[in-house]
């Protein structure tokens, strides 16, 4: 074999390693050559026509789409339109999970880099395992552990960085831009075709992990729960909360997938969540807004048991689960103003070590004001322990 055939040979191999080098490398070249705030206000410029203000990138991004689609009409079909569907709501969930106090748009393209690395990443890696002839399931699984290992190893790194934080939750997003990638290898690239045949959940547990759909699922399961989990718990601190929370909930989400093979289990499953459905959105639309916190780390609104997680009351009486927290940054300050409270209540535990970090020079104390220059009025703050805070929200 010649040099260049050996080259050929080996092209996938080094491709893969030269876009793992690009993904560790990138946010630290993009910080030392002060690009990221170039990258951030480039995705979100925009340009005024015919009196529409129209962003930059997402017009680019769309026009480039449809041109794409215009190039390839004859290979669309209805599998490829239900796969592209899937990616949509995919994208969509990450996008309401994930980063609830970071102030950005959907195509911010900066905060979704890690989506857009690791999705792109899954083809790259797919072509070296298929040069070397690796089985379906045992590449789908490499592809899934590799982008966690080298998330993981980016993150770790982070730790000892000086400009840069260590969060979870970006290991989670890159994971899930993972799960993504591969469920848009296996249908909309080719049309699920790969599976032959297979069934999820397959038939017997004993070949789960030689069956490549079923691998497909149970890491498109996983990482959707992980960064459910995780970017609820992004902190460093909570890393063995949001690992066990995940194995936990996960763990759970197996032992459903294997009773739903059999009739009745599946019978009383489906009753018991139709069940739970219908009580929980009783509670949420029709019980009275109250709030208790009994002891530490447990919540009841509207009658609903919030364990540990922190979560946020809207002046609509909407709630939702959020980042926990112990100290707020400034930059936080946009996701509470969003929803145009008049009076925002933080509750700082039943310790009095939370919600801090928002307080102003010049408002130090539980009470205190902020300014809203989208609406030009002012915001109050008020901080208490746990029972206190309760109390003064009802």
């Amino acid at each position: 074999m010649n040099s260049i055939a050996r080259v050929k040979t080996r092209l996938p191999a080094i491709n893969a390693a030269l876009y793992a080098i690009l993904i560790l490398a990138a946010p630290f070249l993009m910080v030392k050559a002060y690009l990221q705030n170039a990258i951030r206000d480039f995705g979100r410029a925009s340009v005024s026509i015919f009196g529409l203000n129209l962003p930059i990138f997402a017009t680019l991004a769309a026009l480039a789409l449809i041109v794409w689609l215009a190039l390839n009409a004859r290979k669309i079909s209805k599998k490829r339109i239900e796969a592209a569907a899937f990616l949509l709501l995919a994208f969509a969930y990450g996008q309401y999970v994930a980063d609830y106090y970071i102030d950005y748009v959907f195509y911010d393209l900066q905060n979704n880099w890690h989506y857009l690395a690791y999705f792109l990443f899954v083809f790259v890696l797919y072509r070296y395992f298929q040069s070397r002839k690796t089985d379906l399931a045992k590449t789908f699984l490499a592809i899934f552990f590799i982008s966690f290992a080298l998330s993981a190893f980016d993150e770790t790194f982070q730790l000892f960085a000086s400009n840069r934080v260590f969060d979870i939750s970006d290991v989670a997003k890159d994971l899930w831009g993972t799960a993504l990638g591969l469920f848009a290898l296996s249908y909309a690239a080719k049309e699920g075709k790969i599976f032959k045949g297979e069934a999820f959940p397959p038939k017997s547990f004993k070949k789960v992990l030689k069956s490549p759909l079923s691998v497909l699922w149970l890491e498109i399961i996983f990482a959707a729960e992980f960064l459910a989990v995780s970017s609820l718990l992004a902190s460093v601190k909570y890393l063995p909360e949001t690992f066990a929370a995940t194995l936990i909930i996960y763990s759970v989400s197996l032992a459903a997938i294997a009773l739903a093979r059999r009739k009745k289990a599946r019978k009383i499953l489906l009753g018991a969540l139709f069940a739970a459905a219908v009580w929980v959105l009783v509670q949420i639309f029709i019980a009275e807004p109250r709030l208790t916190k009994p002891a530490p780390k447990i919540a009841f609104y509207k009658n609903l048991p919030i364990p540990f997680f922190d979560f946020a009351i809207f002046p609509d009486k909407s709630f939702r689960l959020v980042d926990k927290k112990i100290h707020f940054k400034r930059g936080d300050l946009a996701a509470l103003l969003k929803r145009e409270p008049n009076v925002i209540i933080i509750d700082r535990g039943f310790d009095d070590a939370g919600g801090k970090g928002l307080e102003t020079s010049l408002y130090s104390s539980e009470l205190y004001f902020v300014y809203d220059a989208k609406r030009k009025n002012l915001v109050q703050f008020f901080s208490a322990p746990s029972p206190e805070a309760a109390k003064e929200y009802n």
